[in-house]
């Protein structure tokens, strides 16, 4: 190799080791956005705290009035000819596609594995199953494990976790930390999942069961938002109004 050759090397691979430290020192030094709160949609009210203690955590509340005649609710529609009834997608996508205003992640779901950035599953349009009960426009999807709840939704609007109408969708998630606006877990050593520093979102329903209540934690990233555990994010979510 020539003495040019090796110099234009050197000169890229130093261009991009700075490329590299300007993008690693912007993502570990971004700044906490400001608080704000404002009405974003008709009956729907955004909420966002930046949080310094007990580490860097910002918290998105959404609060939906489902008293309002125009609020409805939408989950995702399967695929069909799929070995597993769902497209992976990303939220924004799904929001989208569809026409939405606000989308957030529900349940969990298989198959999932990620052992490094080219080696996970899955990737977009990849088929997967929701880990809980899952009701799509009057069909189930898929079957209730028995340990995880569901929150069911009418066609007309009603948001229950224990509902008197038909359920017309209906999402899942780990468990209800939440009862009466206290901590609802009883358990002496809590397990990884619940006491680890990780992103997080729940939804919820107020104490006089006016309002939805979504809560947003971002996660892993560095001096901006760190993420928290789920009594954490029980004591934020019951901070603004969340009863169970």
């Amino acid at each position: 190799m020539s003495r040019k050759a090796i110099k234009v090397t050197a000169r890229t691979l130093g261009v991009l080791a700075l490329i590299t430290g300007l993008a690693y020192g912007l993502y570990t030094h971004r700044p906490q956005p400001r608080d704000i709160k404002k009405e974003i949609f008709k009956g729907v009210t955004y909420e966002r705290i930046a949080f310094k203690s007990p580490r860097p955590m910002v918290a998105h509340i959404v609060t939906v009035n489902i008293r309002d005649s125009q609020v409805r609710f939408f989950t995702t529609p399967p695929t069909p000819g799929l070995k597993y009834p769902y497209k992976a997608e990303p939220v924004s996508d799904f929001l989208h596609k569809n026409k939405l205003q606000l989308a957030i992640n529900a349940d969990f779901f298989k198959p999932y594995w990620g052992e490094g950035p080219w080696n996970y599953y899955p990737h977009k349009d990849d088929p997967v199953f929701s880990r809980g009960l899952s009701i799509h426009q009057g069909q189930v999807i898929t079957r209730a494990e028995s340990h995880r709840p569901s929150i069911y939704f009418s066609q007309d609007g009603q948001v229950s976790f224990n509902p008197t109408f038909k359920p017309y969708d209906a999402i899942s998630g780990e468990s209800v930390f939440l009862q009466g606006g206290k901590w609802a877990i009883n358990e002496p050593d809590p397990s990884y999942w619940r006491s680890s520093i990780q992103p997080r979102n729940c939804v919820g329903l107020s104490k006089d069961g006016k309002s939805l209540m979504i809560v947003v934690i971002d996660g892993r990233q560095p001096g901006y938002s760190e993420g928290a555990t789920v009594k954490e994010l029980a004591t934020i979510a019951a901070a603004h109004g969340a009863g169970t």
